[in-house]
């Protein structure tokens, strides 16, 4: 199932409809502004990896995490074909799992971090604090299109074949579970415009396993761009799509869900 409706969002039929959306709902790349220069001076890699078996708000730091291909982080529970968030698990038939892997930048959290208390702050930049799997440093990855490619690679491996890939699928959407884990943090990871509409979402990236293997922490990342650029939206519910119910990453610019 879920390869098909992979296979579905590359048609040029798709694609076209996702561009309109783009350039209706988010007319700009919030790239420049969000994550700066310093994406484009950093090793791309990863900083810390995270795992829960438990719904738990945030994961448990872990040395290196087993993806499985089509279906997530072995032993988490984000895990499986089918999605496995709590709020998506009532839907029948069940839906395609886009969220295996959750990716959060270091940049964003360093960011959003500096006007909270320093112990709001310690317990923000912990790995695993929002539920990542994966925190990254010098990928800008909120910047990346709809099915760019993250390959693990080992230091000095220009990129091979052997490596795990990721596929992002789209953006985490802020939760009001945030607030929980620290009152009033949700609304620092939302840009508004001045019509209080959503302009950006900055809680990290969702993602599938193409390629299963290990990853650990101080890896490198090599990025591979699809040949098409379309900005990520959040992952969510659509249910305009011929009558049915899926996951998607198809958007209204005022959705926080």
């Amino acid at each position: 199932m879920q390869s098909s409706m992979q296979e579905l969002y590359q048609t040029p039929a798709m694609m076209e409809t996702l561009q309109i959306r783009v350039q209706t709902f988010w007319p700009i790349s919030i790239s420049p502004t969000i994550t700066g220069s310093v994406m484009a001076d950093s090793h791309p890699r990863v900083l810390s990896l995270s795992t829960g078996k438990a719904h738990t708000f945030s994961k448990s730091p872990a040395s290196s995490l087993t993806l499985i291909a089509n279906y997530g982080v072995q032993g988490d529970c984000h895990a499986g074909t089918t999605v496995q968030h709590r709020s998506r698990l009532h839907i029948r038939p069940a839906l395609a799992n886009l969220r295996q892997v959750h990716l959060m930048p270091l940049e964003i959290l360093r960011r959003i971090s500096d006007g909270l208390p320093s112990d709001e702050k310690t317990k923000l930049l912990s790995p695993g604090a929002l539920g990542q799997n994966i925190m990254t440093q010098g990928v800008d990855l909120l910047g990346l299109p709809v099915g760019a490619e993250l390959q693990f690679v080992t230091d000095g491996d220009g990129g091979g074949d052997d490596g795990p890939v990721l596929v992002l699928t789209g953006l985490r959407n802020p939760c009001a579970q945030i607030n929980s884990f620290c009152p009033g943090l949700q609304e620092q990871f939302l840009v508004w415009d001045a019509k209080r509409d959503i302009t950006a979402r900055l809680a990290g990236v969702m993602s599938t396993v193409r390629v299963g293997g290990e990853v650990r922490a101080g890896m490198g990342i090599v990025v591979v761009r699809p040949e098409k650029h379309v900005l990520l939206g959040p992952v969510w519910v659509d249910r305009s799509y011929h009558g049915r119910i899926r996951e998607s990453w198809l958007w209204g610019n005022s959705y926080i869900g």
